[in-house]
C-alpha cells in the first residue's frame, strides 16, 4: 500500500487495531475532538462515551472481541476535549481471529454525525409537537361536542375533565360553581389543589377549576395554555347550564305567589302520586278558590288583588309540608296536592289556609281604593258593586286511597266537582268528594 494513501484514509475516518502487537492506527477525527492518538484506545476512549449510551456501546464492543459478530455498526455521543457532546457514527470489522475465536486485527470507520443528528433530533421534536398539538385540538374539538350534547352539567364536567386528562397531567380536579355568594361543587372531586383558574363566561365570574398535579408538579407554559382553554370550555357551559336553571325556574314558578305553575305542578304531582302508589299510601287533592276575587278587584282595584294572591302563596308556605305541592292553576284559582294525608288531615290543611287568609281583612286596602278604582282616580262615590268585607275561600277536596286512582287528573275531576258545589252552597266553604260519600264544612 504506497504511504500516501494512509494519511487520506485516516482523514476519512478510517483506523485499525492489532491488539496482538499493540499496533494502533488512529484516525483524524478524534484529533478534530481534541485528542492524541494514545488517549483513544484502550478503556479511556469508552469513559469518553456519553454515560447513557455506554452500555450498550460496551456490550457490542465485547461482543467482536469475543469473536460472537465480526462487524458492528452504531451511533453514540463521545465528549469532546472542550466539554461537548458529538455523535459519532462507528463501525467495526474484524480482519484476523486467534485460535480461540477472539479478534486479533479490526478495523473500523468513525464520522462525526452530529449535524445531521441534530437535525433528525430537531424533526422529531417537531413531529412530536405537532402530534401533541394534533391531540390537543382533537380533545379540544371533543369538548364542544360533549358541552353541545344534551346531558346534565355533571356528566358534562366529567367527560371534559376525562378528556383534559389525556394532554394535562393531573392527579384530581373540581369544578366548583358561584351563585349569590355560595360555591359548590359542580363536578369532580374536592381534593386539595396546588392550581386553580377561574372560570369566566361574558365577564361574568362563574365559579372556578381545582387541579391537583402529581406531587405538586407546575405545569409548563402550553400546558397551562391548554388548562385556560378547558376552563373557558367549563366557564361556558356553567354558565349556559345556570341561564337553563333560571329560566326553568321562572317557567315553572309563578312570579306573583312564588308557587308551581300549573306546568310545573302537573309534572311533580305525577311523581308524587306514583310514589304514593308504591307506598300504598292515600293522596288528597284539594281546588281553592278566592270568594268574590272579582268584586274586590273591581272595588279596591288590582293592587289589591295582587296583596290578596301574595298572601294566599305566603299561606301556602306557612301552612304545607315539604312533600305537599302547591300551585297557581290560574287566576284566583289553586291547587294542592297533598301526599299521605286521608281527609280528615285535609280538611284541617284547608281550615289553618281559610283562618290564615282571614287575618287579611280587606278594611286595609281603603288607602288603595282611595287613591285608585280600576286604574282610574277615585274622585266620586264607592263602586256600586258590594265590596268583601273579609277574604275567604272555597275549597273542594277529592281524597283517594290506592287502588282508587291513576293519575292527577282522577283527582282534579272529583275535586273540580267539589269546588263547585262549595262555591254554588254559598262559598266560603270546605266540601269534600270521597268516593260516593261526601263531606262539607263551612267557616
Amino acid at each position: 500500500m504506497p504511504r500516501a494513501i494512509l494519511p487520506a484514509l485516516k482523514k476519512l475516518g478510517f483506523f485499525l487495531r492489532d491488539i496482538k502487537n499493540n499496533v494502533n492506527i488512529a484516525n483524524e477525527i478524534w484529533r478534530d475532538l481534541g485528542y492524541k492518538d494514545g488517549q483513544l484506545f484502550g478503556e479511556h476512549w469508552m469513559q469518553l462515551v456519553h454515560p447513557d449510551d455506554r452500555p450498550a456501546v460496551r456490550s457490542r464492543y465485547e461482543t467482536v472481541v469475543r469473536g460472537d459478530v465480526d462487524g458492528i455498526s452504531s451511533e453514540f455521543r463521545m465528549r469532546a476535549h472542550d466539554g461537548s457532546w458529538r455523535w459519532i457514527h462507528s463501525s467495526i470489522t474484524v480482519v484476523s481471529r486467534d485460535t480461540h475465536n477472539s479478534a486479533v486485527v479490526y478495523i473500523g470507520r468513525d464520522m462525526d454525525v452530529t449535524h445531521r443528528k441534530e437535525l433528525e433530533l430537531q424533526l422529531a421534536a417537531a413531529r412530536d409537537v405537532a402530534e401533541r398539538r394534533a391531540e390537543e385540538a382533537e380533545t379540544l374539538r371533543q369538548v364542544g361536542i360533549i358541552l353541545a350534547s344534551a346531558m346534565s352539567v355533571e356528566d358534562a364536567i366529567e367527560a371534559v375533565l376525562d378528556q383534559a386528562s389525556r394532554v394535562i397531567p393531573y392527579q384530581s380536579a373540581g369544578v366548583y360553581m358561584a351563585k349569590d355568594e355560595v360555591v359548590r361543587l359542580v363536578g369532580g372531586s374536592d381534593a386539595p389543589c396546588n392550581i386553580s383558574v377561574d372560570l369566566v363566561s361574558q365577564d361574568e365570574h362563574i365559579g372556578r377549576l381545582d387541579l391537583c398535579t402529581d406531587g405538586g408538579h407546575v405545569l409548563d407554559d402550553r400546558q397551562m395554555e391548554l388548562l385556560h382553554a378547558f376552563a373557558d370550555q367549563v366557564a361556558v357551559a356553567l354558565r349556559a347550564s345556570r341561564l337553563y336553571d333560571e329560566t326553568l325556574a321562572l317557567a315553572m314558578t309563578d312570579s306573583l305567589t312564588g308557587l308551581s305553575t300549573r306546568r310545573a305542578f302537573e309534572h311533580l304531582a305525577s311523581h308524587r302520586i306514583a310514589l304514593a302508589k308504591r307506598n300504598e299510601a292515600p293522596v288528597a287533592v284539594m281546588m281553592i278558590d278566592i270568594d268574590y276575587f272579582k268584586q274586590l278587584n273591581d272595588y279596591y282595584g288590582h293592587a289589591a288583588g295582587d296583596i290578596v294572591l301574595q298572601a294566599v302563596g305566603e299561606a301556602f308556605r306557612e301552612t304545607l309540608r315539604k312533600s305537599d305541592e302547591g300551585c297557581r292553576f290560574g287566576g284566583d284559582e289553586f291547587v294542592i296536592l297533598l301526599p299521605a294525608t286521608d281527609v280528615e288531615q285535609a280538611v284541617l290543611v284547608a281550615e289553618r289556609l281559610r283562618d290564615s287568609l282571614r287575618r287579611l281583612a280587606p278594611v286595609e286596602f281603603d288607602f288603595l281604593s282611595a287613591i285608585e278604582t280600576n286604574g282610574a282616580p277615585n274622585t266620586g262615590a264607592p263602586n256600586t258593586l258590594d265590596a268583601p268585607q273579609e277574604i275567604t275561600l272555597s275549597v273542594g277536596i277529592s281524597c283517594k286511597n290506592p287502588g282508587e286512582y291513576r293519575s292527577i287528573v282522577d283527582f282534579l275531576v272529583t275535586a273540580d266537582q267539589a269546588l263547585y258545589t262549595a262555591k254554588r252552597d254559598g262559598r266560603n266553604k270546605i266540601y269534600v268528594l270521597e268516593g260516593c260519600a261526601d263531606h262539607a264544612s263551612s267557616g
